[in-house]
């Protein structure tokens, strides 16, 4: 990156983050925050496929499309492929959501990344911004690496949730996730067809034809084998986010009645979830003995139209109670219930608070959460995680991170509420220090605090 390009990049930064911080206190503390090398704790990256802009909306589509606007973008690409007719069919949607906390994780990126000197994006700015991502996006390796560096992330925790048995990941970029997701859901369709199937996990244990599982005890093992390659690929936390299909509610069945389910293959809606929840109990218990934290979805599910009231954090509440020695990190704020997932940090000492994806769904929501964490939680028990796809969505959540974070803690410094010394210690914690420890990142990755 040349002089010029650096120097834009800086007064970019401040430009973005001087609308919110516009007091020196709240200025300081977010110069402070861009100074520390940040542990991503969540992400979904991937190379990109064929390059279009409108597939690059980020969670903002959402808003675009409960605005009103067409849901399928790829079909209406097929249609009408050149950005400037597509501003026509959705530009009018697009600056009906410009107030949205989504739609400024999405500029946040455009500002930082290509110099973009607007608040928001006019048909000539889709334009001008498609032709530069297209060319970054010729050599998007080159183009993530040095976006990854210019921003200050040092890892970032990789859940590739589309190839869930996947081990081969660049780990100069990124921390493994054990998404157990289709290991747990798998467990329903290997008691009805006694085989595994699925080439990903097929490729994984070197198989090329079918694994016999004809009990459930045989299903174990195979899992077993799978997690074990896991923590041999310095595997650093299990994800559940099985909220998008089912409820989080996980009843403590017993081995005989998994057994006797299993072996049945007749497998009811109730006997599914059974099995299911069988399957996750199965897991807590492998993450305490591998020394695991278990991260989960609660709260809001992407898109329109989720079954909300499955993600309710107070549903884990006999996981939290029946298993102390495990450590459960809740994601998203639990929001709306902002409230109950404070409370579980605040009651149990085995439950960690990730404010991923938070900033983007409601800022002010944010700010709020986070005072009331530090008001009710010890902060070494705070996270952040970008939750993206791509590299300028993951700056544009980190830039709207650090100043909700700097906003906050700014606003205790005014209060008395806090030193500057402690505010830093908290910043230094919430975006490296905590994920260090709780994961075991120097153990692991050799990242020091």
């Amino acid at each position: 990156m040349d002089m010029n390009t650096k120097s834009l990049s800086m007064i970019m930064a401040a430009m973005v983050f001087c609308v919110s911080c516009d007091n020196n206190t709240c200025l300081r503390m977010r110069k402070y925050l861009e100074g520390i090398k940040v542990i991503d704790t969540h992400e979904h990256q991937r190379q990109p496929g064929e390059f279009h802009f409108y597939r690059h909306l980020s969670y903002f589509h959402a808003d675009v499309q409960t605005a009103g606007a067409p849901a399928n973008i790829d079909s209406m690409i097929k249609i009408t492929p050149h950005v400037d007719s597509l501003w026509r069919v959705y530009g009018e949607y697009i600056n009906d959501g410009r107030a949205t906390s989504y739609y400024d994780e999405w500029i946040r990126g455009f500002q930082l990344c290509y110099g973009l000197d607007k608040p928001y994006l006019s048909r000539e700015d889709v334009s001008h911004l498609s032709l530069q991502m297209e060319e970054k996006y010729k050599n998007y390796p080159a183009w993530f690496n040095e976006c990854f560096s210019r921003f200050n992330f040092q890892i970032m925790f990789l859940d590739p949730y589309w190839n869930q048995f996947n081990v081969a990941i660049d780990t100069v970029h990124f921390a493994l996730v054990f998404r157990i997701d289709s290991a747990i859901t798998g467990v329903v369709n290997a008691a009805t067809t006694r085989e595994i199937t699925t080439p990903s996990l097929l490729n994984l244990l070197n198989k090329k034809e079918a694994i016999d599982v004809s009990s459930l005890d045989r299903y174990l093992e195979v899992m077993d084998t799978v997690l074990k390659i896991f923590v041999r690929h310095r595997v650093v936390c299990l994800k559940n986010a099985l909220a998008y299909h089912r409820s989080i509610s996980f009843s403590d069945v017993d081995n005989s009645t998994a057994e006797k389910i299993y072996a049945s293959g007749i497998i009811s809606e109730t006997a599914k979830k059974q099995l299911e929840d069988f399957m996750f109990h199965w897991f807590i218990k492998k993450s305490i003995q591998y020394h695991l934290p278990v991260q989960i979805h609660t709260g809001y599910l992407a898109g329109l139209n989720g079954k909300l009231d499955d993600s309710h954090p107070m549903q884990l509440l006999p996981l939290i109670r029946q298993y102390p020695e495990a450590c459960f990190v809740l994601f998203h704020g639990g929001y709306p219930w902002t409230g109950d997932f404070i409370v579980l940090g605040k009651e149990f000492p085995n439950v960690m608070l990730d404010m991923v994806w938070l900033c983007q769904l409601s800022r002010t929501a944010a700010i709020r959460t986070l005072h009331e964490i530090l008001d009710a939680v010890p902060y070494n028990k705070i996270c952040w995680g970008g939750d993206v796809t791509y590299i300028e969505q993951a700056v544009g959540s980190l830039s709207l991170a650090r100043e909700v974070v700097a906003t906050v803690l700014a606003e205790r410094i005014e209060k008395g509420w806090l030193t500057e010394e402690v505010a830093r210690d908290i910043g230094r914690k919430i975006f490296r220090e905590n994920a260090i420890r709780i994961y075991r990142l120097e153990e692991k990755y050799g990242i020091k605090k």
